[in-house]
């Protein structure tokens, strides 16, 4: 018994000094106490532990270096992927930039970006949301969207494109996806109607609604053309209308806040006891628009006495 107890503890030392798997000790320790009980001779019994010690090293070392063997392989075919992933990207932009069919598209896609580009309009209060249409946005937004016809048309963006579409696709099957891509997407900006959103946000920012419509350049040729149905005044006091209607809170915001909160005629700001206004530089009377670089901020007393009769010089600097 003194026996069998000093080999269980032989093997357990073992087994944490090799860091053996606990399945083979154990089926090491079961054989050995089978052959020690069998041959009844303790010699011979730990001479075959040790044999079967030194047997499961080498299966186990084996084993391990199969591993380590398969986990280099692995990290040799991921790099060796990689580097041929970035081979083919690198071939890939090169036929791109070598591609004269899509740097022109890429620099027509470009030249469009302000016509892409929605107009918006911010309104001051919520029944003045809930009043809005189709038909009023295009009669506040009427000089904004004619503008933006008169941009593509003008640049003769329609005639650049279809010269482009004559040149030929490139060889790369990804060249000429991204050149088909590219086209359908500029024909798409070329062909979709001008984008007017109008939005209403509540002073303490709790509500916020907003609606949109898409006015065509057939919608706005039939406004021209019946302009005096659509706005029964005549067309100066409908654009005076237009233009006072597009100076929203957050626009008179962002003037003072540019100005940085100070009259620009006295310098003086609302801790000097004056109240401060968002002015026109030229007045909607006589022609000025509601654009920033036709607002500026003075203090009432400043707005008051320059009245509408103020002569502003661009080339002086407030």
């Amino acid at each position: 018994m003194e026996n069998l107890g000093c080999l269980f503890y032989l093997l357990l030392g073992l087994f944490k000094l090799l860091a053996i798997q606990f399945s083979a000790v154990a089926v090491m320790m079961s054989i050995t106490f089978a052959i020690r009980w069998a041959i009844n001779n303790m010699e011979i019994s730990l001479v075959i532990t040790a044999i079967f010690i030194i047997v499961v090293l080498v299966i186990n070392k084996r084993q391990n270096a199969k591993l380590e063997k398969e986990r280099l392989e692995a990290e040799a075919r991921a790099r060796q992927e990689e580097q041929q992933k970035a081979r083919e990207k690198q071939l890939r932009e090169e036929q791109l930039r070598n591609s004269v069919k899509y740097n022109k598209l890429c620099e027509l896609f470009e030249a469009l970006k302000p016509y892409r580009e929605p107009i918006i309009l911010h309104l001051n209060t919520s029944a003045e949301f809930n009043k809005y249409n189709k038909m009023t946005a295009l009669r506040v937004a009427y000089d904004e969207i004619f503008s933006k016809y008169k941009f593509l048309n003008d640049n003769h963006f329609l005639d650049k494109f279809e010269d482009i579409l004559i040149l030929p696709y490139s060889f790369s099957d990804y060249v000429k996806e991204k050149e088909e891509a590219l086209a359908k997407s500029i024909a798409h900006t070329i062909q979709t109607s001008v984008k007017v959103i109008w939005t209403y946000s509540s002073p303490a920012g709790r509500n916020y609604y907003e609606d949109s419509a898409y006015i065509t350049f057939e919608e706005l040729q039939e406004y021209e053309q019946n302009r005096k149905l659509y706005d029964p005044d005549d067309s100066e006091k409908a654009r005076r209308e237009r233009e006072r209607q597009k100076m929203t809170l957050r626009l008179r915001h962002d003037i003072l806040k540019r100005d940085h909160y100070r009259c620009q005629i006295c310098g003086r700001s609302a801790q000097d006891g004056v109240t401060l206004e968002v002015d026109h530089k030229k007045p909607i009377a006589k022609g000025g628009k509601t654009e920033p670089d036709n607002l500026w901020t003075l203090c009432r007393d400043c707005n008051r006495g320059k009245g509408a009769e103020y002569d502003y010089d661009e080339d002086d600097d407030w």
